[in-house]
């Protein structure tokens, strides 16, 4: 079990990680799901539970971004790898895939925000349903990352609400939706531990919780 959470290299984008090795300062290790991994370090939510030991699922619809996790992670038994989007349906979507940077994404508007800066290529990439996709892999999992460019909330409504019996914490970048997330969470028993301009973090709040 982590004695000094601090002392790990900082993978996250602000202060999540901090929340999250915190929070699971005595748990044992345990299962995660990060939907839109991006890279296995760079803005990761989920690598430092890796390097605590956990199992987990990365959900990257980009071949780009999915290379560097097959090489990071490709003989490791503790972690899988799906290299499709969650999306309304099963099948396939056009997807823009960035060139390296972390704003790949299926939202046209969001690809023209960002089209001055970054470079995107139209690929065809594989769906599948949130209701599936955890129907497949979401046994057993403690901890949620959400980051998926502009397609968070509607992904978050699609989140079977039994799921979140299993969850105990989860960062997910909210798009200007935090108020309406906290509200459906804080009704399956959650409590917000922080939120910046990117994400919420929340947590059932236990009698043991290391505060801080």
């Amino acid at each position: 079990m982590l004695q000094n959470p601090t002392d790990l290299i900082k993978y996250s984008q602000n202060d999540e990680q901090d929340y999250i090795l915190r929070y699971f300062l005595s748990h044992p290790p345990a299962k995660f799901i990060d939907i839109g991994g991006f890279d296995p370090k760079a803005l990761s939510n989920t690598r430092c539970l890796v390097e605590m030991g956990w199992s987990g699922v990365y959900v990257e619809p980009s071949p780009k971004c999915m290379a560097n996790f097959v090489m990071e992670y490709g003989d490791n038994p503790k972690i899988q790898l799906v290299e499709k989007a969650i999306a309304m349906d099963n099948g396939t979507m056009e997807f823009w895939e960035s060139n390296g940077d972390a704003v790949s994404t299926f939202d046209l508007k969001h690809k023209d925000k960002w089209s001055s800066f970054v470079k995107f290529d139209p690929i065809q990439v594989q769906t599948v349903t949130m209701g599936d996709f955890i129907e497949e892999h979401g046994e057993g999992t403690k901890f949620l990352s959400l980051d998926v460019e502009s397609m968070n909330y509607m992904l978050f409504l699609q989140i079977p609400p039994d799921f979140w019996d299993e969850i105990h914490m989860c960062v997910i970048e909210h798009d200007g939706h935090h108020a309406e997330m906290t509200r459906i969470l804080q009704g399956f028993g959650f409590s917000k531990l922080a939120q910046n301009s990117e994400n919420i973090i929340m947590a059932k709040v236990y009698n043991d919780f290391p505060h801080w």
